[in-house]
């Protein structure tokens, strides 16, 4: 049930989807990279409780928190690109339509790859 209810709650009015996916192609794309470095460490607190007959115990319990030790994130800069994605057409005969939308790129030519390749490795390993 949680699946469908996440799938009806983004639903679009049949009419506007296709504007919908129109802005989606139109829309410049982002392309970025985004590192986070953390690990878990154990902590410990107190814990009181009372009963009902007003008698007081105290506690120590453990738990793993989660510690971020770094964040970076950066863009990548391009300067063209183009969507090649086939007409949607025919939602109009269907009361409910699940659209899946994916993506893939290609480089226009081989010195592009080098320089995403080479950007994204400098940004690894900075």
């Amino acid at each position: 049930l949680a699946g469908s209810h996440k799938f009806l709650r983004n639903s679009h009015i049949k009419e506007t989807i296709y504007q919908f996916v129109k802005r989606i192609q139109t829309v410049r794309p982002r392309v970025w990279w985004k590192v986070q470095c953390w690990h878990y460490e154990t902590r410990y607190r107190t814990v009181t409780t009372t009963d009902s007959q007003g008698r007081t115990t105290t506690r120590t319990e453990s738990y793993q928190e989660k510690v971020i030790t770094h964040t970076a994130s950066m863009d990548y800069q391009f300067n063209s690109w183009q969507d090649t994605s086939i007409e949607l057409t025919g939602l109009e005969h269907y009361k409910l339509t699940k659209l899946y939308c994916y993506k893939i790129w290609t480089y226009a030519d081989a010195a592009t790859e080098n320089d995403y390749n080479t950007r994204c490795s400098a940004f690894k390993a900075a």
